[in-house]
């Protein structure tokens, strides 16, 4: 489970991870499946999402409860991730505007 940052620099480390061999050799050749996590939003990262909940008053064990529903079971295969997130990058627009321009 990769749960990075989730500012730029976060984002682009686990970018690098998908876009290289590594997680793709590893998980054919171990029979691993790795996840991308993404965290709420306005978090930055999970130390955030920790300190949110101790702010409320909540308890070691409902904080972890809490990651587990809001991070973790939403976390999604990291080449769905990544192919996601390549396709949100994408300027729409860009090609919209490319059609019949050769």
């Amino acid at each position: 489970m990769l749960c990075l940052d989730s500012d730029d620099a976060g984002i682009a480390a686990v970018e690098r991870l998908c876009s290289g061999s590594f997680l793709m050799n590893a998980a054919r050749s171990h029979s691993v499946q790795f996840l991308v996590a993404s965290l709420p939003s306005g978090m930055k990262d999970p130390g955030d999402f920790i300190e949110m909940r101790r702010s409320k008053n909540k308890d070691n064990r409902e904080i972890a409860e809490g990651f587990r529903k809001d991070v973790i079971s939403r976390a999604t295969d990291w080449s769905d991730w990544y192919l996601a997130n390549v396709l949100d990058s994408y300027d729409k627009n860009a090609a919209r505007e490319a059609v019949g321009k050769l």
